[in-house]
């Protein structure tokens, strides 16, 4: 089997940086960061074991590595990961929930850190998954059923489901107008080029500081050569807000400024930051994002980040110069902003 290796960038300085314990990360695929954390699986071993770890003080967590009803290189179909929480010192391992959205977007794996195996939620047949989000123990379920609507999962009993007896929707939070997405897509054809222009692509995020859900929206152009996907332009982001204060029913409302906060998104996650504890380098009301390109249009996986300023609506791209001999990535990289604690 062909191994995953990792490496640390850091956007504002242009270099790469090498934590104590990173070589620990040889033959590892990341999920996504959180708190500081890393969840990961191990590939060098003959199943595919998940687990929680922390680069800079090395402390490790396992989680559960069966999943209801499924063999163990399903967990290789996540397609989205979040949890309540990372495994700090001060944090009950029986409180911390974690579930992931698989990419065929019709089924959520989800498990506490002390279960036995992972549980499994199937969409209905006339409606598919979006994005998840949780929050303590409840699973924020972003769904397309016609028109876009938020489902929500208690897992409060995680350990009572099993293959028949599923969790099943406690709370349904009609979007009453529906937000305007366009997905929609202006198609032009360039030679054995497919391109489609503006379209909105949407993930599912949670304000710690105002405890609102948000809905961020990316603008795309996209390129396919022969049906598959080969370069993904973002020239924009919206950020919509859940306001539960109107009285007829709960609206997304356009956010024009975040405050003090900003975003860090990527492929597997959304998080909302405050900028009192950060570098001054990170700019408040903005969206850094970070993603890879398709080597089949750019000769090999390239580093494609950067910020957008929701204020003047600018976009900037970080240019890795400094990356040497990381700048061809040889594999499908996973690529997600971290955080260091040493708790």
């Amino acid at each position: 089997m062909e191994s995953f290796d990792s490496i640390f960038f850091d956007p504002n300085n242009q270099t790469v940086l090498h934590p104590k314990y990173q070589s620990h990360l040889r033959s590892k695929l990341v999920l996504c960061a959180i708190d500081g954390w890393l969840l990961m699986f191990d590939t060098t071993k003959e199943h595919y074991l998940p687990f929680f770890y922390n680069p800079i003080s090395g402390a490790k967590v396992m989680l559960p590595s069966q999943i209801q009803g499924q063999d163990q290189d399903y967990f290789l179909n996540t397609a989205r990961v979040e949890a309540s929480s990372a495994p700090h010192d001060n944090c009950h391992h029986d409180s911390i929930y974690i579930a992931g959205l698989m990419n065929d977007y019709c089924h959520i794996i989800f498990c506490k850190i002390t279960s036995e195996s992972w549980g499994v939620i199937e969409a209905d047949e006339e409606c598919n998954f979006l994005d998840i989000t949780v929050i303590g123990d409840l699973l924020y379920v972003l769904i397309d059923q016609t028109e876009l609507d938020i489902e929500i999962y208690n897992l409060n009993d995680v350990d009572n489901f099993d293959d028949e007896n599923a969790p099943e929707a406690q709370k349904l939070l009609v979007l009453d107008p529906k937000p305007e997405i366009n997905r929609m897509m202006t198609r032009a054809e360039h030679g054995d080029y497919l391109c489609f222009h503006n379209y909105e692509a949407i993930c599912l995020g949670y304000d710690v500081v105002s405890e609102d859900l948000i809905i961020v929206v990316i603008l795309y152009h996209l390129a396919y050569l022969f049906d598959h996907l080969v370069c993904h332009d973002i020239r924009g982001f919206r950020v919509l807000k859940l306001d539960r204060t109107i009285d007829d029913g709960i609206q997304l409302v356009e956010i024009q400024d975040l405050g003090d906060r900003l975003i860090f998104m990527d492929y597997r996650n959304c998080k909302v930051i405050s900028t009192i504890s950060l570098q001054e380098s990170f700019r408040r009301n903005c969206i850094y994002f970070a993603t890879f390109k398709n080597p089949e249009f750019y000769g090999s996986w390239k580093m494609y980040s950067g910020v957008f300023c929701l204020s003047d609506k600018s976009l900037h791209f970080y240019k890795p110069r400094k990356l040497n001999s990381y700048a061809l990535i040889k594999y499908p990289a996973v690529c997600t902003w971290f955080m260091p604690s040493l708790f």
